[in-house]
């Protein structure tokens, strides 16, 4: 017998053992997949229940104003860094500005 043989034949044997195993604990098995079962549909319902929340649109009078003060800071910030990175890259090229 060749090694690959000897791997089906223990294959097949553990598949014996599991149909009888299936046989025996049957009631246990068919609870098992409906719990299964019952965790997958909620976990899909709630996965479309949080698509459809997200298409909401928030009207305009629930909706909070923003303060120009932290867009301006946010702005600054955005600014210092892209110049840091020009810096940066001038740098590793050795272009002289």
């Amino acid at each position: 017998m060749s090694f690959g043989d000897i791997i089906k034949t223990f294959l097949e044997f553990l598949a014996v053992i599991a149909v009888i195993t299936g046989f025996v604990h049957e009631k246990k098995l068919i609870a098992f997949e409906n719990k299964m079962w019952a965790k997958f549909k909620a976990r899909k319902e709630n996965k479309n229940k949080n698509a459809y929340q997200n298409d909401k649109v928030i009207p305009i009078t629930q909706a909070k104003p923003q303060k120009t003060e932290t867009a301006s800071k946010l702005a600054d910030s955005i600014n210092e860094d892209a110049e840091a990175i020009i810096y940066d890259i001038n740098n590793r090229l050795n272009i002289s500005v």
